[in-house]
């Protein structure tokens, strides 16, 4: 922290303004006061706007996903009907609505990635059907295997550069029931090697690389499966959150608490009527044999929350986490995030939607840096986007004031920085051209510690008096 100024300048204006050292600590303290200030307020409500895509979608609308379908860097929306209007992608950011499957049922789970490694990401979905996935862009149909699934995630696990596929049914409400755990092998992009593997009945999948020996490993309710390298050979069990009994779950997967280690998020994701909670397990040293600690987010949710997922929302550094209620619970079905107050020991909710929504997905699909929220009610047909608006705004410059261009230090972020008679654009710090101009003395604070909000600060040293100036950052360009 302090000013970006050197001692020889400091001394020529201790002169004219009183100690330097006396305003450094003056500067310090401040700086502390801010940050404290920040650290409290970046737990206030965050901005959300919902928008809907598509009024009239598929009917029942199971199956959720996202991706860049055309390669054009931008995010685009894929939506599946379980009961009309077949598989279908919108484009951002127009959302004009193209058809991926007009006749197949779609189920719950949909994923984008590249199988047949043409450069072009394919989709993946679970149909009435069985497991299919589409070729980009002609969009054929190639059949990958027939049984029923619930859940699937999309992953290389056996090292050798091509995709393969983890998937398993839910326990609650079919015959075959959550027990068994499905991989399939890519041999070739129309050959598939199936293999099952018994884990504990109940609902909820996720990959990550739990003990951070670069492969993917396998999280379900209640336990994780080791990837020892080979999809056929062994896959050795470990527990965590042995006090979580509840078998139906949707899982998530990220460092909460900031030590470099990937924890686990959980909410219960069926059945109504049923009440529990929304929990995170802290991933021990030892994740093969340490103890998962359980620390509650909500302590009693009915139990319909069919979609938790981890995202820095407010950009402070720190792993918040979203939920969606269904709607068949009752009212009202909330949307909400929970605001990680640092080290995932304290959470403020803010409730951002009351309808409901299932599957959710977290992307940027705008590219400003904050993650956005996609969803549908799994019994409806809209739907629906909410933007992330918390990013910084481009300020105005509208005020009848003299402008003078600065000379920067690069692709670092500019700051408009008021002084007495003109308006500086500055890049990051002061540059010498800048201090030269400035009177009286403008010293930046040049770090980001309050992203996601419209306002900045820096402090004005007017002889011996301190006085704080609110300032935008400018997110392009610069201003003559």
């Amino acid at each position: 922290m302090g000013a970006p100024f050197d001692e020889r300048r400091a001394e020529h204006l201790s002169a004219q303004e009183g100690s330097v050292k006396h305003r450094k600590s003056m500067i310090c303290l401040l700086g502390c006061l801010l940050v404290a200030w920040f650290s409290q307020n970046r737990l206030h409500a965050q901005n959300y706007r919902a928008q809907v895509i598509d009024e009239s979608g598929p009917e029942s609308l199971w199956g959720k996903s996202v991706g860049d379908l055309n390669g054009d860097g931008k995010i685009d929306l894929l939506a599946g009907g379980q009961r009309g209007g077949g598989l279908v992608w919108y484009e951002n950011p127009s959302w004009t609505k193209r058809v991926i499957d007009g006749a197949r049922k779609i189920g719950t789970d949909v994923e984008v990635s590249d199988i047949d490694r043409d450069g072009k990401v394919d989709v993946i979905a679970i149909t009435g059907d069985g497991l299919i996935w589409y070729k980009n862009p002609d969009w054929k149909a190639h059949t990958i295997e027939k049984d029923t699934l619930h859940d699937i995630e999309i992953a290389d696990f056996d090292g050798d550069g091509d995709m393969d596929i983890a998937g398993r049914n839910q326990g609650a409400f079919t015959p075959s029931g959550g027990e068994t755990l499905f991989f399939y092998r890519q041999e070739s992009p129309n050959s598939w090697t199936r293999r099952t593997l018994s884990i504990p009945d109940g609902e909820g999948l996720k990959v990550a690389d739990i003990d951070r020996d670069r492969d993917p490993d396998v999280i379900v309710n209640g336990a994780w499966y080791e990837n020892s390298g080979d999809i056929m050979g062994s896959w050795p069990r470990h527990s965590y959150g042995t006090a979580w009994t509840h078998p139906n779950t949707y899982i998530d997967v990220g460092d909460i608490n900031g030590d470099g280690r990937p924890d686990i998020v959980l909410s219960p994701s069926e059945l109504k009527g049923q009440s529990y909670r929304i929990s995170w397990f802290e991933a021990p040293p030892r994740a093969k044999s340490g103890r998962w600690r359980e620390s509650v987010i909500e302590a009693d949710v009915e139990a319909v929350y069919h979609f938790v997922g981890v995202g820095d929302f407010n950009r402070d550094g720190a792993l918040d986490v979203a939920a969606a209620e269904m709607q068949q619970g009752d009212d009202p079905d909330e949307v909400k995030i929970y605001i990680n107050g640092g080290g995932g020991k304290r959470w403020t909710k803010q409730v951002i939607a009351t309808a409901g929504s299932h599957s959710m997905r977290i992307a940027d699909i705008d590219n400003d840096g904050y993650p956005d929220l996609f969803g549908a009610n799994h019994q409806g047909h809209k739907v629906e986007l909410w933007w992330n608006d918390n990013a910084p705004k481009k300020p105005s410059l509208t005020q009848p004031e003299k402008y003078t261009e600065v000379e920067g230090l690069g692709a670092a972020p500019s700051y408009h920085v008021m002084t007495t008679s003109e308006r500086i654009v500055v890049d990051g710090r002061l540059s010498e051209k800048a201090w030269s101009r400035a009177s009286p003395i403008t010293l930046i604070f040049p770090w980001d510690f309050q992203q996601g909000k419209k306002q900045r600060t820096a402090v004005r040293l007017l002889s011996s008096t301190l006085s704080i100036l609110l300032f935008e950052k400018a997110t392009t360009g610069r201003v003559r």
